[in-house]
């Protein structure tokens, strides 16, 4: 917790925290209109990835989750930890895919 009575590192973390969320939905918004995807179809929520995801998927009645890893090769590191706690309590189908360079 950030004690200070003058409000300045607080406001200044929320004002760091708004420029982040505007740079990040700048770039969602250029990399959707690239691919077509309409901007009512995109959604931008904080917190840890996994755990969004299982609560938007719930409350948004997805059917399917998609989402790319970058795990590394290996048997127990087949999927990134990303999309291996998605996996993991999920309710719906999910489909992961790797991406990366090929090889």
């Amino acid at each position: 917790m950030i004690n200070d009575p003058s409000g300045g590192v607080a406001d200044q973390l929320a004002s760091l925290q708004a420029d982040l969320d505007a740079s990040a939905n700048a770039e969602m918004a250029t990399r959707c209109d690239e691919l077509g995807v309409p901007a009512d179809r995109t959604h931008a929520v904080h917190g840890r990835a996994a755990t969004e995801i299982h609560h938007f998927a719930e409350a948004n009645a997805i059917d399917l989750i998609v989402m790319g890893t970058h795990g590394q090769h290996g048997l127990g590191l087949l999927l990134g930890s990303t999309a291996n706690a998605v996996l993991h309590g999920i309710a719906c189908d999910s489909l992961i895919v790797r991406v990366g360079d090929a090889a």
